[in-house]
């Protein structure tokens, strides 16, 4: 899929060829080595023909032109036509240091093929086109008899230019040589355009940069960046990745509470001795720890031989419910969890059903809960907590498993009472 995509992009003209400067001006600087090396190389072989005032008559001009050029011509472009035009003269010192074409050849041959990097067909045909026009001339001024002075063998441009081996031999090699430089431009220019599509899909479609930021960013512990889900599959990789870590996060944090929440009310339960306290102490716990406004504890107990829904806790109550110490086991909502076993969560409270006290005076709730206290299949008690805030999924899960323990300590209680009756008795 990613290559299809980096296959079917189309960059803008103006940014391939903005890339590929870049590349053409680092190898502007391998140039100037070029450059330096002719100089250099002139320098031996007037060693061994006495040239050396046509060798820095020549080089250092040269050299001076192209460094002017390379550092204050913006027109790269330009900048390179008039190396290609120092290389050029460059070769006839060396045609004249070296008395004839054939000897050489090798700069000629050594020049062209360092062209290439250019990816540019046009220099490599100015340059072949500047050679072989010099000696042509060069061949028809001496067979002219124009050229008496010059201190080179006339034989040799003869012989190239003008013998029908020598000149068949010339032009074969220099075609065979112009033919694969113009084709290895091509297959290079090719290659870089690849390469720089694939650095522009990676840059502009990818957006690498900004992703990796991004991932520096989540790899430090700073999950709150913003991400925004993009076009490319990276940055919707890292959406998912901050998701799921968030994830991880908030199952971890919600877990660790409930642990710490259950842990707490079942230290108070395995303390606690007296029923009474017992459901205060416990009560009080459970309200504060979910940020609720009201709780209650109603427990079943006989009274007058009948069993009834005993109030004997409450938490931030009103006045009225205060006063309301026992219901009859069938008797409202309470009741009705008493009998159905099921947990009630109600979400629409009449304004009269519930009425929380405070010292600002009293409100009613926005969510009750009613949670029937059950233990070996019998329910014996109920736990209503009332909230002006909803009751999250994992709050109503903390208090499932914190009312079953809670009831299972209730009837321990119970029947410990139970049992010192008996033995009182």
């Amino acid at each position: 899929m990613l290559l299809d995509s980096i296959h079917n992009y189309k960059p803008s003209e103006a940014l391939v060829e903005e890339e590929r400067n870049k590349k053409l001006n680092t190898y502007d600087k391998g140039f100037l080595l070029l450059i330096a090396l002719y100089f250099v190389s002139g320098l031996i072989i007037s060693t061994f023909t006495s040239t050396w005032f046509t060798a820095l008559k020549f080089s250092l001009p040269l050299i001076i032109v192209y460094l002017g050029c390379y550092y204050f011509v913006p027109k790269r472009n330009f900048a390179r036509f008039v190396l290609i035009f120092i290389l050029f003269l460059f070769q006839v010192q060396f045609a004249y240091q070296l008395s004839g074409a054939f000897y050489s050849q090798f700069y000629y041959f050594l020049t062209l093929t360092a062209l290439i990097v250019f990816q540019r067909t046009r220099f490599i045909i100015t340059y072949f086109l500047f050679i072989h026009i010099f000696y042509a001339s060069i061949a028809f001024f001496i067979f002219n008899g124009l050229l008496t002075n010059i201190t080179i063998s006339n034989n040799s441009y003869i012989d190239l230019f003008f013998n029908p081996k020598e000149t068949l031999n010339l032009l074969v090699l220099t075609t065979l040589h112009l033919a694969i430089c113009v084709f290895l431009v091509n297959y290079f220019k090719k290659q870089t355009y690849s390469s720089i599509k694939q650095k522009l899909f990676i840059e502009n479609e990818l957006n690498i940069d900004h992703s990796i930021s991004l991932a520096k960013e989540i790899a430090s512990g700073n999950y709150n960046v913003n991400i925004d889900a993009g076009n490319d599959e990276l940055t919707n990789h890292l959406v998912k990745i901050k998701e799921n870590i968030l994830e991880f996060k908030e199952t971890e944090s919600i877990q660790t509470w409930k642990n710490t929440g259950i842990r707490t009310i079942s230290e108070l339960l395995l303390t606690i001795n007296s029923l009474d306290k017992l459901c205060s102490k416990v009560l009080r716990e459970i309200v504060t720890y979910l940020k609720s406004q009201y709780g209650a504890i109603f427990v079943v107990e006989s009274v007058d031989n009948e069993e009834k829904l005993v109030l004997k806790s409450s938490y931030a109550g009103s006045k009225r419910q205060k006063k309301t110490l026992s219901l009859d086991i069938s008797e409202g909502l309470v009741g009705e969890a008493v009998i159905r076993k099921e947990m009630n969560l109600i979400k629409e409270v009449p304004e009269s059903y519930h009425l929380i006290g405070s010292g600002l005076g009293e409100a009613s709730p926005k969510n009750v809960l009613i949670l029937p206290l059950i233990a070996k299949n019998e329910t014996i008690g109920v736990l209503e907590i009332a909230s002006f805030k909803d009751f999250l999924d994992y709050e109503l899960d903390f208090l499932q498993q914190v009312s079953s323990n809670l009831a299972v300590s209730i009837l321990s209680l119970k029947a410990d009472k139970d049992i010192e009756a008996v033995t009182r008795g």
